[in-house]
Parts: structure tokens; C-alpha cells; sequence
């Protein structure tokens, strides 16, 4: 009779677990996995990198003009701007790139190591922004401007890695769509400094 009263609650237990992976529970402990999540610093890094091809060609023109002698204090003023522009753009990507390599070093590598070549935007679940991000939105459009995601709520800190990141819902309205995307992302971070951009990717 002993034996029965100890194994009982063992075989509840057994049984529980087995009816919730049945049912497909997630819990906090598991959210993030190697094929469904992106690190939105990832899209900051695209388009800053994106943003710099064009500095750099405009920097180029820039040059020529000036080294040919034809430069007024407007291309003066303006070579000025742009330089600062890529300074300032590369001193971020530095910083996102260390962040990064902090970062990948605790969580798995998501299946999007760039944004641009994804192959399976549609396993995306959760974007894992830094807890820098009080508020982190990315809403994905398809090429006619209509809602294909987004993100659904404000981030949660993520105890599965000791919180070095927090997570946010991506919801999916359809899973048929293939062709270009527009990403739009809007961040506020912790001292209220808004940022909003756009890139593009491509779904398969």
C-alpha cells in the first residue's frame, strides 16, 4: 500500500507532463528556441549598414567635387554632415556587434542570422530585445501595405537567460504570403529616446 500512496503522485505528475506537451504548452522557460525568435538589434544593424552605403556613395561625390575645386561652403557644410552621419552610424554598429557577441553567447543562434536572407520568416515567434528597450513594435507589411505581423504587446524579461534579454510576441495574420516585405520598427528606450525605421527583406 506504501508503494501505491508514493507512485501515484509520481504517475499524476507523468501524466500532466505528457497531456501538456500533447497540447503544445509553452512555458517561460522554454519560449526562445534556435528557430523561432530575432534579435531586433539585428534590424537596427541592417539598416544602419543599409543607410551607410548611401553616406558612403554621397561621400564619394562629395570628394570629387572638393578635390576637382568646385566646392562652395554648402558642399563644405554638407561633406561635414555626412561624415558625422557615418561616424556616429559606425560607432552604433560597433556597439550592436558587441552586444552581440555578449548576447549570442547566452541564447541560441536564431535561424536569421541576417535579416536580409531569411528562409523561414514564418517560424518567427518572439523578437528578444535588449532590456535598454522599454518599448520595442514591428509591424511587417507585405508589398500592397497590408499587415502580415506584429508585434503584440510590451517586453517581458526573458528568466530562461537569466533575463539578459527581454521578449516580445510576434503574432502572424497569414502564413501564405511570398514575395517582398517591408519591416517597420519603433523603439523607445529607457531615457525616452524614440527611433523609427524601415527595411526590407523577402519571404520565399
Amino acid at each position: 500500500m506504501k508503494v501505491k500512496i508514493i507512485l501515484l503522485p509520481i504517475l499524476a505528475i507523468f501524466i500532466t507532463s505528457c497531456i501538456n506537451s500533447f497540447l503544445g504548452e509553452t512555458t517561460e522557460k522554454t519560449i526562445i528556441t534556435e528557430t523561432n525568435y530575432i534579435y531586433p538589434d539585428e534590424l537596427k544593424l541592417m539598416h544602419l549598414e543599409n543607410e551607410n552605403i548611401q553616406l558612403n556613395s554621397e561621400i564619394e561625390t562629395l570628394t570629387k567635387i572638393i578635390d576637382s575645386g568646385q566646392e562652395n561652403e554648402q558642399t563644405k557644410a554638407r561633406y561635414t554632415t555626412v561624415a558625422n552621419e557615418l561616424a556616429s552610424n559606425n560607432a552604433a554598429i560597433m556597439n550592436i556587434l558587441n552586444e552581440m557577441d555578449i548576447v549570442f553567447k547566452k541564447l541560441p543562434l536564431p535561424p536569421c542570422p541576417r535579416v536580409n536572407n531569411c528562409n523561414d520568416w514564418f517560424s518567427i515567434r518572439y523578437l528578444t530585445p535588449l532590456p535598454d528597450y522599454q518599448i520595442c513594435q514591428v509591424v511587417i507589411y507585405d508589398e500592397s501595405e497590408n499587415v502580415l505581423a506584429q508585434t503584440v504587446g510590451t517586453p517581458k524579461p526573458l528568466e530562461q537567460f537569466n533575463s539578459i534579454v527581454n521578449y516580445i510576441p510576434l503574432e502572424w495574420k497569414t502564413y501564405k504570403y511570398t514575395g517582398q516585405i517591408i519591416i517597420k520598427v519603433y523603439t523607445v528606450d529607457q531615457n525616452n529616446i524614440k527611433d523609427e525605421y524601415y527595411i526590407s527583406s523577402e519571404i520565399e
